[in-house]
Parts: structure tokens; sequence; C-alpha cells
């Protein structure tokens, strides 16, 4: 199945721009008087500014998002009917953005389209795919019609509402201050695991560092450049995210000790304990990044439904619902 959810995503906040249903604007459309066909007698399911929903656009959508959850013969009637109203909410609120797009004057250069394809192949082994495209759109021209939009769609989305936002120090030292708890840390570990070829060799490494422990040598320089051992860093982690084996190994032992070997199906294992951190609240400036972008992805959620019900207030949508209804 191709997807695209890597490459189109707008940058600026996790969630797709189109998570958001015009169920609120719909009750805004003009639902009557929409011309049934462009000038060249194509039906048409809705028209949005000077932007056109076709019939066949319309369909291909559907068969798409019922492809991607289940066939058709398992979909009763209200299920169909919840579907086609989400493609065309879908679709209303593409379209929305496409115009927003053209007034503006932002566009998608070749480069930038090429570069996309590219990032969109290389997720693809071999032929799979041209075949892909083959299976779900037919049409490797109208594949990448459909790609040029989705990167207008993020790129104007990107410049229109979540580039012009702004978020203060302040808010940032606003938020942790509330969320306090959020910060604290349990104790930590950090875990070298050593497997060794034989239980000869592993208690020989065993005995090393436990003496390098008790006379209070650096156990890390204990030479572990022995041929067939295999020295792994695990991470500072919480006791309780550690490996379940490693877990009960290091269990009670401070930061220098080492657990007894234990024979396992790959070999015999030590686990040494580099070093314990003690449990501690993580300040602000280690914290700062990852709150401005909770902060941006909330802000951006909520500018992005205002800017969309703007839009749609503005905008001149009509829907033929004689071709909309019709089974």
């Amino acid at each position: 199945m191709l997807m695209f959810h890597k490459s189109i995503q707008p940058e600026s906040w996790n969630g797709g721009y189109l998570t958001v249903c015009l169920t609120l604007a719909m009750g805004l459309f003009l639902l009557v008087g929409c011309q049934s066909s462009d000038q060249t007698g194509v039906p048409l399911v809705a028209r949005v500014n000077d932007q056109m929903i076709t019939i066949a656009e319309f369909y291909r959508e559907c068969d798409r998002r019922m492809a991607d959850g289940f066939t058709s013969s398992q979909a009763d009637t209200a299920e169909i009917s919840r579907i086609r109203q989400e493609v065309l909410d879908q679709l209303i609120e593409e379209k929305l953005i496409l115009s927003a797009a053209r007034r503006t004057g932002i566009e998608v250069s070749s480069h930038e389209l090429d570069a996309a394809i590219a990032s969109v192949k290389g997720d693809y082994p071999g032929d799979s795919f041209q075949q892909a495209i083959i299976d779900r759109y037919v049409d490797y021209d109208q594949w990448k019609e459909s790609l040029r939009q989705r990167l207008i769609l993020q790129k104007t989305v990107s410049r229109l509402v979540s580039g012009r936002m702004k978020i203060s120090q302040e808010e940032i030292a606003e938020y942790y201050q509330k969320h306090l708890t959020m910060f604290d840390l349990p104790e930590q570990v950090q875990v070298k695991e050593i497997t060794c070829p034989s239980m000869e060799i592993a208690q020989r490494i065993h005995d090393k560092l436990v003496e390098a422990n008790r006379n209070e040598k650096d156990s890390i320089k204990v030479d572990l450049q022995i041929p067939g051992l295999e020295v792994h860093n695990l991470g500072l982690l919480s006791r309780d995210r550690l490996p379940p084996q490693c877990r009960e190994a290091v269990k009670g032992l401070s930061a220098g000790g080492v657990s007894q070997p234990m024979e396992y199906i790959y070999g015999v294992h030590l686990f040494l304990v580099e070093a314990v951190q003690p449990p501690r609240r993580q300040p602000l400036t280690e914290v700062r990044d990852s709150i401005l972008k909770v902060l941006h992805d909330e802000k951006g959620k909520q500018a992005y439904q205002e800017w969309i019900k703007d839009l749609s207030m503005q905008a001149a949508i009509k829907i033929n619902r004689e071709v909309f209804n019709f089974q």
C-alpha cells in the first residue's frame, strides 16, 4: 500500500492538516445551485471557490478509503455513507487550502517534487514502488499530481498557519511550573552487557571487575578486549525499563557492581553497572525544547481549526446533492 505520511506531514506540529473535519462548517455550506458539471461536461460533486471536486475524484478517494479499511462487501450502508461524508469533508478541506495557496502564490517547484518522489521511492525495495503505483493508482502521472497537491497543502499550512505562531519563553516557563511532576525522573542506571564465549572466561572477567571495584578503581577500565567477547551499552535507563534478565541481575547493585555470570542460549552474560543516577527533577533548561514542541502542537491544532473555519466562512462552497447522494 502506497503511503505518504512521512513525506507530507506539516513539519511544525504532529498530526496531519486533514485531521479536522468540517462538521461545524458544513452547516454553513450552500447546498443548492451547484453547477452540475464543469465546462467539459465532467460531473461535479462540489465546487469550492474556483476549485472543483469531480465525481471521478470523489469516487477514486472513496475507493482508496475503502481499500484501506475493508472490502466493499464488508461495509454496510451506514458505514459507506459515513465514509462518503468523510471523503467529501476531506476534499472540501483540501480545496479550501488549495484556494488559499493560489491566492497567496504558494507553489511546489519541480525540484521539491522530485525530492519528495525520491523520498517515497526510498521506502520501497527493488521494483515494489512501481507495483504499488499500479495497485493503488494505476497511473503514475495521476499519483505524481496527487503528491504535488499534497506538498502544496503541506507548504500552505506550514507558511500560513504554523509559520506564524509565536511561543514566548514565559509560556514555556509557565507550562513547566504547571507540570513539574512530568519532569521527575526515577533512579536510572547505566548498564553494560558483557557476553562471554564460556563460563570460565565470564568468571575471570567477573573476578577482575569485582577486584577493581573493591579497590575503588575504575572498573570500566578493566581490559575487555578479549577474543569472542561482546560488549553492549544498554544506555541510561530506569530499572523498570531494563530487560527482565538484566533487571533481576543488577538488583541492588550500586555503581561499579557486576552480576554473577549467567548462562543463556547465546553465551554467558555479565551485567556491569557503570553509574547510578539518583532520582531527580529535570531543570527547565533540559526540557525547554520538548515543552516548545508540545506547545507548538497544541497551538498548531487550534490555529489550524480556526484558520479552516475562517476559510470556509469566506468561501463559496456549493455541493451537488443530487450527485453526492447517488448510490
